[in-house]
């Protein structure tokens, strides 16, 4: 499939949803070299939406298998039209069976994310790009995955103002690294698109993240849209949210060991201001390991 189909990719969460929710009970889970797990429906829904996805004219970058592209390939990828998928996002949330976990489906060309959409199938919570709109659903408790479908409707930029009583929702990898001198409630999920999903819909003020291509490629063209911006602790001035896959945001070397990772931790927020904010009291300690 060479472009974004907003019903084809509806069609492919669904079935994504449905592999993952059968495996979910006996998830085989084991762990990676960077001591992560993964799971078999990590593999099984890639492999799925790799089937479904790829073509002649389209190249794929997940997870689970970019390690086995090759440089030649990637480099490709980066430079044409190209799937960008997080078969599940939250893999240990998912192994230990809570329900805060999705999956993440972008697609770039030209080295820029054009479209994307996560969903979150027991929480109820779709969110996708339609061409310049943003789709919204939330129904958790839905007895079909139609009754997600039917209940999508453009949502708008949430317009709630940061205050000392917002929710900072914080990734693994800065509640583990980061230094976080701030008086407001965190929050840690394990999962970003969960996260994601919840500043987009006005529940969380701000995420702090350090995730990687995969992660944000489903969520960043809806945060495009919907006017959410993200800067970089050590440089506000760069907003992640333009959607490139550019060096000077993301790790490019693809043999490191954070292939891919944004180069620093990101805030997202609605206001600039807010991501100063932040900013100006945050950092990331990289000495531990």
């Amino acid at each position: 499939m060479n472009g974004w189909n907003k019903d084809k990719i509806l069609s492919l969460f669904g079935e994504a949803a449905q592999l993952g929710l059968k495996i979910k009970n006996d998830p085989h889970t084991v762990l990676k070299e960077d001591m992560t797990p993964v799971t078999l429906a990590d593999k099984t829904i890639e492999d799925f939406l790799a089937k479904e996805l790829v073509d002649e004219e389209t190249f794929l970058i997940g997870e689970e298998t970019f390690e086995t592209k090759g440089k030649e390939y990637l480099d490709k990828a980066l430079c044409g039209k190209c799937w960008i998928i997080d078969p599940v996002d939250g893999t240990a949330n998912f192994a230990a069976s809570y329900d805060t976990w999705g999956i993440s489906i972008g697609f770039a060309e030209k080295g820029v994310i054009r479209q994307g959409g996560v969903y979150l199938p027991e929480k109820g919570e779709l969110m996708l790009t339609d061409g310049d709109k943003v789709l919204y659903a939330n129904c958790q408790g839905a007895k079909s995955f139609q009754e997600v479908k039917d209940a999508l409707k453009e949502v708008e930029r949430p317009h709630k103002p940061f205050t000392g009583s917002s929710m900072v929702a914080l990734s693994q990898v800065i509640a583990k690294k980061g230094i976080i001198p701030i008086h407001n409630p965190v929050l840690a999920t394990g999962s970003f698109v969960y996260s994601a999903v919840s500043l987009a819909a006005g529940r969380d003020g701000c995420l702090i993240t350090n995730a990687k291509l995969w992660d944000v490629a489903g969520i960043m063209p809806c945060y495009a849209r919907l006017g959410i911006k993200g800067g970089f602790l050590g440089d506000t001035t760069k907003d992640v949210t333009d959607c490139r896959i550019d060096p000077s945001y993301y790790h490019l070397n693809y043999t490191s060991k954070d292939a891919f990772r944004l180069k620093d931790g990101a805030v997202f927020a609605e206001e600039k201001v807010t991501i100063e904010k932040i900013c100006s009291v945050c950092k990331l300690d990289y000495t531990f390991q």
